[in-house]
């Protein structure tokens, strides 16, 4: 049962990964009988056909052949000499599947196969395969407007979506608590710095560097972002698109966009400021710009690209974020491609969806159990959990790492004009942007909501951000409780 408070305070461990959720995998009975078409003199299974009449097998053959379906399959960790296509083609020749895959997601150990339901039944329990699911559709849910919570997933139709926004008529709450509210404001270059922006930094004008970010690197797996706000580097050698007919700077719908704005827009005196200005961002282009067009394989091959695109150009990993600001049901192919781009030193910032509901049951956000996933959870301006925010207790593994601005965030959206819009998948970026400026720790208690468990809010790890720029006692954050308030300082010299 969840429990109603925080998480216990402290920093996420980077290389000792925390205790592995175990899940039960979604999956039905199927049939024992083997696709071979002669009696297996071990087991003793009866060969197809036997004891049926020619019209019994014809029928038969006819079913299996309307039962191919396209999987997404994900292989056992390899070792450094083996490759996932000469072990995914070994493991179809041992047991005598004449199917061969259709794509190698060879950097996560990937492929997708069509298969009948024979086929499946037999490649899903070799002994090489860590999961096999049937491919599935990822269409965006639709935004809501007037501040309403997004709607729960259908449990009986899974899909991968981009995380619902709000569309909100102002800024987040501004109401006085004992914490340091920010408020939208002015940058010293000119910017609009949004609230959470300057949240993240501790209050610092993160713009007064200039920009930072440069030289670093967000993959924005998503809806596309626009190429004509003038405010973002974008990366057009690596950006992509799945969609066809839709280059990967195109984004009718507007939510890569606002998500890319706040990982790195520039300091330049237009618009906002990112997070990390400057950084450069690859727009990896999934959902077309009606928020459809999309699967779980497609989310995986997304992936798959960005990490070989991180190993093969020898990017400096800590330099670089992928970020998924979207979800679905719960999948362990799609935690598990994440995991092995993971092991790696790949690190993902993952939206912790709008359902309000524990996280437990839902994909790419339960993966954040390994130390470098962040799943990450919303909350507004005065450090409040949003009511639409998922969150995760320590039951089966707790999948939620920190809660970071998720309501009233000012962004570029469709058409590239600036919005305000509420989700998990505003919060994501927030950490992105960090982890690509030098890390994140664990700051300021949040505020539960009965029933549910909050986590400590995103903040950086940095204790100066750059010479003669040394976080001070201006830059503080106070936490007040009622008779024991306490100053959380950063430099050890720091006084009230």
């Amino acid at each position: 049962m969840a429990r109603t408070g925080m998480r216990p305070s402290g920093e996420k461990t980077f290389f000792a990964p925390k205790k592995a959720a175990s899940r039960i995998t979604p999956g039905g009975t199927v049939s024992s009988q083997r696709l071979f078409e002669t009696t297996d003199s071990n087991t003793g299974d009866e060969k197809s056909g036997v004891g049926r009449s020619k019209h019994e097998n014809q029928e038969s053959a006819a079913d299996l052949e309307q039962s191919r379906q396209l999987y997404f399959g994900i292989l056992k960790p390899l070792s450094a000499s083996k490759s996932t296509t000469t072990e995914i083609n070994n493991a179809l020749a041992e047991i005598g599947l004449t199917a061969k895959p259709e794509k190698i997601f060879e950097s996560i150990y990937g492929f997708t196969i069509e298969l009948n339901s024979k086929q499946y039944a037999i490649l899903k329990n070799h002994k090489f395969v860590a999961s096999l699911e049937k491919d599935r559709s990822m269409p965006l849910m639709e935004p809501i407007v007037d501040g309403k919570a997004a709607d729960s997933f259908n449990q009986s139709e899974p899909e991968v979506r981009l995380e619902a926004v709000i569309i909100n008529s102002g800024s987040a709450n501004q109401s006085a608590t004992s914490r340091t509210i920010y408020r939208d404001s002015l940058a010293k270059t000119g910017d609009i710095l949004p609230y959470g922006v300057r949240a993240v930094w501790g209050g610092t004008d993160i713009s007064s560097l200039g920009n930072a970010g440069l030289g670093t690197y967000a993959f924005v797996i998503d809806s596309g972002i626009l190429d004509t706000t003038g405010d973002l580097l974008l990366n057009r050698g690596w950006s992509r698109s799945w969609i066809n007919g839709e280059s990967p700077f195109a984004d009718g719908n507007g939510h890569g966009t606002h998500v890319a704005g706040t990982i790195g827009a520039l300091a330049n005196g237009r618009g906002v400021v990112g997070v990390a200005p400057g950084a450069e961002i690859v727009s990896l282009k999934v959902f077309d710009s009606n928020g459809g067009g999309a699967s779980y394989s497609t989310i995986i091959e997304a992936v798959n690209y960005a990490t070989k695109t991180i190993l093969c150009n020898n990017l400096d990993r800590t330099k670089c974020v992928i970020n998924l600001s979207l979800g679905g049901s719960y999948s362990l192919g799609l935690d598990q491609a994440i995991k092995n781009a993971a092991n790696q030193g790949i690190q993902f910032t993952i939206a912790a969806g709008n359902n309000g509901m524990d996280v437990d049951a839902f994909s790419p956000a339960s993966a954040g159990d390994h130390p470098y996933v962040y799943t990450v959870s919303a909350v507004d301006s005065s450090y409040r959990m949003a009511a639409f925010s998922n969150w995760d207790d320590s039951y089966l593994g707790d999948d939620v790492d920190l809660a970071a601005p998720g309501v009233g965030i000012y962004s570029y959206y469709k058409g590239g004009k600036l919005e305000y819009l509420s989700g998990t998948s505003m919060a994501a970026p927030h950490v992105a942007g960090l982890l690509l400026m030098g890390g994140v720790r664990s700051g300021l208690s949040t505020t539960a909501i009965p029933g549910r468990v909050a986590d400590l809010f995103a903040i950086t790890a940095l204790s100066s951000i750059g010479a003669g720029n040394q976080l001070n006692s201006s830059d503080l954050m106070l936490e007040g409780g009622s008779s024991n308030d306490t100053l959380l300082g950063r430099s050890g010299n720091d006084t009230l």
